[in-house]
């Protein structure tokens, strides 16, 4: 009887060794960086019964997961130190008899690539809508993700945060309004990228409003385009009837300034060419024409400056070679002339990418001539605005 009393302890702790162990409650990874690598911390909450546990850790390759690493541990956390990608990882733990217990769900996580941010800089004052003080500070876009963490901080350590962050073609755009940016004092930026890199660059001091000047109230630009010719009327209609002629492109460069806001006039000088060729009966007619045109122009912009309708209105000079080989001669002759014309026009510009943009138009040729010929010019092209 006595040697039963002294078994039931050891039976009861036996017992408990083999009880199925709890689920862990696992977390996305941490880190810290450490003699240049950034080392990724997996934590989960132990169980008093576990021995130890087994990690594993698989990496997402398109629709399939292969693993990575599988690992022991008596702790409640491993580190690791992965490339970017992303991942899932579950925990098994093991009793004291070193039996396995059913292992937590999967947990998915990302790791992301540490980039280097790039500062360029300059803080601004400039007046919010609603009549306070703010300043605007433009960085570059270069190594900063979207998910930046971004702030300024002074000297005792106060951190300021942007009430505005626009991210744009040329840059990020910060504004801040607040009382405690006062003139100075050197301010540091600090940008933390989610993958764990920060930059910090002080000495950052408010400045006054920027200078108007005049090539900051220009916009530049220069394309080209493919631009077609079809006859419309009087002499050139009647030589070579009404179908286009596809034989034609342009060069163009302008600039408009950037006020009023209603549409921003502006100038543009092209140079383009285009061809004739036409059989008639007992001969063959070919033009060459290259022309120079001046043209004033106006430009509306559209949906926060993605798309624009700009009209053309100016004049030109069409150096025009005429060849002409008749059947019963052996040599063409040729005749050249120089005729001034009128140009009006439209065309209508989207933004493609950055500072690229589509263009599709029309224009209208009137050739100051005694028939006056008149002849359209669909075109097609892409422009870069500087």
């Amino acid at each position: 009887m006595g040697t039963n009393n002294r078994l039931l302890p050891l039976l009861a702790v036996m017992f408990l060794l083999t009880l199925p162990l709890a689920a862990q409650n696992e977390s996305a990874p941490g880190y810290y960086e450490e003699e240049g690598r950034f080392i990724q911390r997996l934590a989960w909450t132990g169980d008093g019964y576990a021995l130890r546990y087994e990690v594993i850790i698989e990496k997402e390759n398109k629709t399939q997961y292969s693993r990575v690493l599988q690992d022991f541990t008596d702790k409640y956390f491993i580190e690791v130190s992965l490339p970017p990608g992303k991942y899932r990882y579950r925990i098994i733990p093991y009793d004291f008899l070193n039996v396995p217990h059913p292992g937590s769900a999967w947990v998915h996580f990302e790791i992301l690539a540490v980039q280097k941010p790039k500062l360029d800089y300059l803080l601004r004052e400039s007046i919010s809508d609603d009549g306070e003080t703010a300043y605007t500070l433009f960085i570059s876009k270069e190594n900063t993700d979207s998910g930046a963490e971004i702030y300024l901080r002074s000297p005792e350590s106060v951190i300021i945060t942007p009430v505005v962050i626009s991210i744009m073609e040329e840059g990020i755009r910060l504004v801040f309004v607040s009382d405690e940016l006062v003139p100075e004092i050197n301010y540091e930026l600090v940008i933390r990228n989610p993958g764990g890199q920060e930059t910090i660059r002080g000495g950052i001091r408010i400045a006054g409003p920027e200078p108007d000047t005049f090539f900051k109230s220009l916009t530049i630009y220069a394309g080209a385009a493919w631009m077609p010719v079809v006859p419309v009327y009087g002499g050139m209609e009647q030589q070579f009837g009404q179908a286009p002629y596809p034989s034609g492109a342009a060069l163009y460069v302008g600039m408009n300034f950037n006020k009023p806001e209603l549409f921003h006039p502006g100038a543009e000088f092209a140079v383009s060419w285009y061809a004739f060729d036409k059989d008639i009966i007992e001969y063959n007619i070919a033009t060459d024409t290259v022309t120079f045109d001046f043209n004033l122009t106006a430009r509306k912009w559209f949906w926060d400056e993605k798309a624009a309708v700009t009209l053309r209105a100016g004049v030109g000079l069409s150096q025009i070679t005429i060849t002409c080989l008749i059947s019963s001669q052996e040599q063409p002759f040729q005749l050249d002339r120089n005729i001034p014309h009128a140009n009006l026009g439209a065309s209508f510009l989207w933004s493609a990418q950055g500072h690229l943009y589509l263009e599709a138009g029309f224009c209208y040729n009137f050739f100051l001539t005694n028939d006056a010929s008149v002849s359209l010019r669909p075109w097609l092209g892409i422009c870069w605005q500087f």
